[in-house]
């Protein structure tokens, strides 16, 4: 039998994304879209009878940036319906980029975390934990070299077992201690209205942007509901920030458990 899968290729800058792209679609010619003048790639491979539709998202810093490719790359996360998300990062560099990990996750939990430039840790004496990230992440863990043709068998291999639910996910939840009290009145307040664990964290830290692409996802009685209770709120920008500082927290928290260097 034969399913087809869609699947999101996402991370930040310079983490080797597009080459991952095409070492796994292992095509020249690929279909390309352009959303407010961004550009997105698609192709697709197949294995073990199966499809998968891989889509190559601008890279981004953050979900929640306010650039073109980052609003792009939002809508895509927030909004499509994927059944698994891979986030490339840097090997070199994974603490810098596990924010947009954790941003991800709250929009779907089937992620994979592509470590690439295996070979370029190697080489720097950088040692990582691939089990202990996982553990910790709660996440699978691939490791890849693009360069050097590495790690791709694995890495299709675990797309097919996130995309048939095989994969038994046990997530790190992150506690954000001088929101999460406010946060679970808004979810109170939403409740029924779809995903409101995710709208009540936009609620408290999106911009006005993030809220503009409502009315395709929701009725006009809903979108109405949010932004009511959105207007008791107008400190978006510092409970970001203090997001933003909170992941990185434990970012380096895990990453230090997980991590070694040679000069440590």
């Amino acid at each position: 039998m034969n399913n087809k899968y869609k699947i999101c290729l996402l991370g930040n800058p310079k983490t080797g994304k597009s080459s991952i792209f095409k070492k796994l679609i292992k095509q020249k010619k690929f279909n390309q879209k352009v959303i407010k003048k961004i550009s997105t790639k698609s192709g697709s491979f197949n294995y073990l009878n199966n499809t998968f539709e891989i889509i190559d998202i601008p890279s981004t810093f953050s979900l929640y940036g306010l650039f073109n490719n980052d609003m792009v790359a939002r809508d895509y996360i927030c909004f499509r319906k994927v059944d698994a998300v891979l986030i490339v990062c840097d090997a070199t560099q994974i603490v810098k980029n596990l924010n947009l990990l954790f941003q991800t996750a709250e929009y779907n939990p089937n992620i994979i975390l592509v470590v690439n430039f295996i070979d370029k840790a190697e080489k720097h004496s950088i040692n990582i934990n691939r089990i202990g990230l996982m553990y910790q992440l709660g996440v699978p863990v691939v490791f890849t070299s693009a360069k050097k043709n590495m790690g791709f068998e694995k890495l299709k291999e675990t797309i097919q077992e996130v995309c048939e639910g095989k994969y038994k996910y046990h997530h790190l939840k992150i506690s954000y201690p001088l929101i999460d009290q406010e946060r679970i009145k808004i979810v109170e307040k939403l409740k029924p209205t779809q995903n409101y664990n995710l709208l009540s964290m936009r609620i408290l830290d999106s911009n006005d942007d993030f809220f503009k692409s409502l009315p395709i996802n929701y009725s006009k009685d809903e979108v109405e509901k949010i932004q009511n209770i959105r207007r008791n709120y107008n400190n978006h920008d510092q409970i970001r920030e203090y997001i933003l500082k909170r992941n990185y927290e434990i970012s380096n928290e895990i990453c230090s458990m997980n991590i070694y260097y040679a000069n440590d």
